[in-house]
């Protein structure tokens, strides 16, 4: 465990490491959410109706509300909702339905496994090693309590640490049946409800999560992205995005290599989250430009013009669709718009 934790902990406060979280954290972290003061005055200007301004300043503060937050988001990160039983309540289609991080049979063990790490007198580890766990246990939920509710993509650092507390849940389980005969009777009981509960997954996951969610898991991207690869450099390609971060997808996609991102990549302003996207990769575009002036667009600079977007156009010339991976709902609708538009009419919309 100590090798690891210098392994896989001690790099994270490198001075490299530390300037790119300390960026990250500013543009994502709690204290640059728009909405934090209006939210805070509100309240205030609510209490201010019930009592004297001097304890509904004291109630609701930046400093109270940042620590409800934080303290909310950091318990959730261990309830049993979000570990064994609902998952991300924000995002659905991040979570298999009844379903959390591990198989609800796991959370007691986790808990058993902490209170045996605490307890049993008859451990192998370490005093080391059990204050690595609890220190790996404390930290690893922090990062995506500073940015937003929990995620297992965010809690990726808790894993390590909750697989070793289930495991030694188990552990410490079969030490309170002194009784070989219940120890295997445990086991057995224990690897009948993973199966089972393994065959509910994969039922539910393959036949409803990946359908009734195709459309938020992009299962149309692959294809479209190969199709888009596949057309002359000289053609002007605009994606309305429709869909997070297209040209992202579009590098992703089509295998380009990272250092000819970054040369042709063209950002905007920072969103609403504090993001900036991509929104020009050399001749792939992502604007949420009508067909009329990316017409307009192409005419401009000479080149043939092609528009994706999701929305079905009777007027335009198709050049093809795109459909979810089981081949049913059409998702995607690409046009050449090349003559669409007219210099004159160009001309007449710009005036």
């Amino acid at each position: 465990l100590l090798g690891a934790f210098a392994l896989f902990v001690v790099p994270l406060f490198s001075p490299a490491a530390i300037s790119v979280n300390s960026t990250r954290l500013e543009q994502v972290g709690i204290t640059s959410e728009p909405g934090t003061d209006q939210t805070i005055n509100e309240k205030r200007t609510f209490c201010a109706m019930q009592f004297h301004r001097f304890f509904c300043d004291a109630a609701f503060n930046k400093a109270t509300f940042f620590f409800q937050e934080l303290t909310h988001r950091y318990v959730s990160a261990y309830s049993p909702q979000f570990l064994a039983t609902k998952g991300e309540l924000t995002t659905d289609f991040l979570t298999v339905d009844s379903f959390g991080q591990f198989f609800p049979i796991l959370y007691p063990l986790f808990i058993l496994g902490i209170a045996g790490i605490i307890f049993s007198t008859k451990t192998t580890l370490t005093p080391v090693q059990k204050w690595l766990i609890f220190v790996g246990l404390l930290i690893s939920p922090l990062p995506t309590a500073v940015v937003g509710e929990p995620q297992k993509v965010r809690l990726s650092a808790l894993f390590p640490f909750l697989v070793i507390a289930i495991t030694y849940g188990a552990i410490f389980v079969e030490q309170l049946l002194q009784k070989k005969l219940f120890s295997y009777l445990f086991t057995a009981a224990l690897l009948i409800a993973l199966l089972g509960y393994s065959f509910l997954y994969q039922m539910q996951y393959h036949s409803l999560q990946m359908i009734q969610n195709e459309y938020k898991y992009q299962s149309y991207a692959p294809g479209l992205h190969q199709y888009l690869g596949s057309l002359p450099d000289n053609v002007l390609i605009n994606i309305v995005p429709f869909y997070s971060d297209p040209l992202m997808f579009h590098a992703f996609y089509t295998k380009m290599d990272p250092h000819e991102y970054q040369k042709l990549a063209v950002v905007d302003g920072y969103d609403g989250a504090n993001f900036r996207h991509t929104v020009e990769l050399g001749n792939i575009w992502a604007y949420k430009h009508s067909p009329e002036h990316m017409s307009c667009i192409g005419l401009e600079k000479n080149m043939p013009t092609v528009y994706v977007t999701k929305e079905k156009f009777e007027d335009l010339p198709l050049l093809h669709t795109q459909k979810a991976s089981n081949g049913v709902h059409t998702y995607v609708f690409v046009y050449d718009i090349t003559k669409f538009m007219k210099a004159a009419d160009c001309e007449e919309r710009s005036n």
